[in-house]
């Protein structure tokens, strides 16, 4: 039984690992993240900057403490926007009734995710109260860090000069390229 254990946790890790890079990269090509995360791979066509950033961001979070830590951050952190996305699915379902869906849930099962969320972000508070309020302060920091250096409207005119001169010695430095095409299929063949 540990065994199995053990390589369901690395394969968990794993696609953790590709997803967490790809989502990253998207973000990036979209608009969301600074433009030097959207480079890829010349060679193995991977988005290299991407990953590097989600690395470090891991190795930031085991700082403070252990993988038990980083655990409870992140899965404190997961389940946030977990509950945000089924609170939105059931706003979407009422205030769209007519929109297509490719797929449809019954409303009760949005609700019961949604209390268990609440549980799995409010619960964590009683427990570990300075790991939860550290971040919550994370999040809650994105959100100006966001609007003064990703927001086109809000953002300062310098910015975007040192995020392409971050930009140009990533694609060096990383050996990569930006994509210069929108289609998933044609970045990644």
């Amino acid at each position: 039984m540990p065994l199995l254990v053990a390589v369901s946790t690395f394969g968990a890790t794993n696609g953790a690992t590709f997803v967490a890079g790809r989502q990253t990269f998207a973000a990036a090509r979209e608009g969301s993240f600074p433009e030097f995360l959207a480079v890829v791979h010349n060679r193995w066509k991977t988005p290299i900057a991407s990953l590097i950033f989600q690395s470090l961001i891991a190795i930031f979070y085991l700082i403070p403490s252990d993988i038990g830590t980083l655990l409870d951050i992140f899965s404190f952190a997961a389940w946030i926007f977990y509950g945000l996305c089924f609170v939105g699915l059931i706003v979407l379902r009422f205030r769209e009734p007519h929109l297509e869906r490719p797929y449809k849930v019954f409303i009760f099962i949005p609700v019961l995710m949604i209390l268990a969320s609440l549980y799995l972000v409010i619960a964590p508070f009683f427990d570990d109260p300075y790991s939860s309020l550290y971040v919550s302060a994370g999040i809650i920091g994105g959100i100006p860090v966001y609007f003064l250096f990703i927001y086109e409207r809000t953002s300062p005119g310098f910015f975007h000069t040192v995020s392409s001169v971050i930009t140009r010695y990533t694609l060096i430095v990383c050996a990569s390229s930006l994509p210069a095409s929108d289609s998933d299929e044609e970045i990644f063949k």
